[in-house]
């Protein structure tokens, strides 16, 4: 079996230390990626500084990531060896945490990369498309706002002439919601931003921007 470097954290609020481990190899319907890039999230620094979320030390983090695919396990048919994907990974599990030079992933949770992103840019998207996603269309009782799914059956462009406003439009999520709005066929899709990113901001699908810097007045 071959080996790989790791980042792991070594104690509860201890130190990062790189060491080998070995390449796992993808069970039924996972893949194994070779990661290009890994993306930082709020979790990682909390669980290093606060001790939380990780029971079994040394743990390896890490959440988001794009790479490319090297092994597909049984069952996969959507995926293939070579694919550039980006997916979500696990930080509870060293087997799916994604500070490592790869990892198995599960290939429901993998994504072919657009062609217009980088790797880099790529590996950024997970967390904040699942967050944003997950307000729109998750089930009341669990913080979301239960809208049809663009892909569900008559979710894609089911809120045609409604309005949506959505807070913080050029952050991650916001930027996320957005075009999960467009997708939903809001017809006017209102957000708070600085003046700077409104040419941006309208290319996502926004329709009007509200200088967040404005006085209430």
């Amino acid at each position: 079996m071959s080996t790989q470097k790791a980042l792991y954290l070594s104690q509860a609020k201890g130190q990062f230390v790189i060491r080998e481990r070995d390449i796992e190899e993808p069970g039924h319907g996972e893949v194994l990626v070779e990661i290009h890039a890994a993306a930082l999230n709020p979790g990682e620094w909390k669980i290093q500084a606060f001790g939380i979320l990780i029971t079994e030390y040394p743990a390896i983090l890490g959440a988001d990531a794009a790479g490319i695919v090297k092994k597909v396990g049984a069952e996969v048919t959507d995926i293939s060896v070579g694919d550039k994907v980006l997916f979500q990974g696990d930080f509870t599990k060293n087997r799916h945490a994604t500070f490592q030079q790869y990892t198995v992933a599960f290939a429901e949770l993998v994504a072919r990369v657009p062609q217009n992103l980088t790797l880099d840019q790529a590996s950024s998207v997970p967390a904040a498309a699942a967050t944003a996603a997950l307000g729109f269309y998750n089930r009341k009782e669990a913080g979301g706002i239960a809208l049809t799914a663009p892909w569900e059956e008559g979710g894609r462009g089911k809120y045609a002439d409604e309005p949506i406003l959505i807070i913080g439009g050029s952050s991650a999520v916001g930027q996320q919601a957005i075009q999960f709005a467009k997708l939903s066929g809001f017809s006017l899709i209102i957000t708070t931003g600085s003046l700077h990113n409104e040419a941006y901001l309208k290319s996502l699908g926004v329709t009007h921007v509200i200088d967040r810097t404005a006085p209430l007045s």
